[in-house]
């Protein structure tokens, strides 16, 4: 994407288009862009949220737990911004407090427990796995962490977990590349939904002008089963009240369940707790 410097007169269009509720790119205040997954190939996937594109891919690795971790494995985020995309908000503000966004992506997967350590035991106090998510940022149109958040759930629920053994200290593999054994156990299918403050009014799903302007966002995580596990405020200027939160958090949860039937697909053959 073509990083353009902030304009006093975009600023101003935009910001009156917002807090007059209707958008500078024709969308309603509510309106989401279109939020597509595809499989690029085995265990790699490729999110488009309008402009924003990412590519995900998930890594098993074996580790010895550190103390008082020794019962479960770890899940961590790794991400890249290419060459080609902007390099605007690579960091957020979570709750008054600076976080890149790879961290915020990792705080929210553990926050709703899309996958449970305790599953990625190899043995008990001396082996475990460490599943690390890597999101590589193609083009920054706005929603990154939307539009990561969804495309990490699909590869973690799709990811064929390498089987091994530990042995006198080492690691030994002992699947193959072409007998994949069995897929992580997912419990919840997490999505992000993130809304930006013009004034009073609040828009969902900004965009990178969008962004650049607003006073400020709120980012709320959602399950398929309509469970709100985070809100994070982003700004000073956002104070929310009861009133708002609650009606922000109905649009997320509609968001969440439109996305989570739109990305069923990748979910029909998954396991989790209807498994167990």
């Amino acid at each position: 994407m073509k990083e353009l410097p902030p304009s006093i007169a975009e600023k101003e269009f935009i910001r009156l288009c917002e807090t007059q509720g209707s958008r500078h790119d024709g969308r309603n205040v509510d309106q989401f862009r279109p939020l597509e997954v595809r499989k690029l190939d085995e265990n790699n996937y490729l999110a488009t949220l309008g402009e924003t594109k990412i590519a995900t891919s998930v890594q098993a690795v074996p580790f010895k737990p550190s103390s008082g971790r020794q019962n479960r494995g770890e899940l961590s985020v790794q991400m890249v911004y290419m060459p080609c995309a902007a390099k605007a908000a690579l960091d957020l503000q979570i709750n008054r407090m600076k976080m890149r966004n790879e961290d915020a992506l990792q705080t929210l997967l553990r926050a709703a427990n899309v996958i449970d350590g305790r599953f990625l035991l190899i043995e008990q106090y001396e082996a475990a796995l460490h599943i690390i998510v890597r999101v590589q940022v193609i083009n920054d149109a706005g929603g990154i962490l939307d539009a990561a958040m969804a495309a990490s759930v699909v590869a973690l629920s799709n990811y064929k977990v390498p089987k091994y053994k530990f042995v006198e200290g080492v690691f030994k593999k002992i699947s193959t590349d072409d007998e994949w054994p069995d897929q992580l156990r997912i419990f919840s299918h997490a999505y992000v939904i993130t809304f930006a403050l013009f004034g009073k009014t609040f828009v969902a799903d900004p965009d990178d002008r969008e962004s650049l302007y607003a006073d400020g966002f709120v980012r709320i995580g959602c399950t398929e089963k309509n469970m709100v596990f985070a809100i994070r405020e982003d700004g000073e200027s956002v104070q929310l009240t009861k009133e708002v939160v609650m009606r922000l958090c109905d649009i997320a949860q509609l968001r969440a369940k439109a996305l989570d039937s739109d990305l069923q697909t990748f979910f029909k053959d998954t396991k989790g707790l209807s498994s167990m």
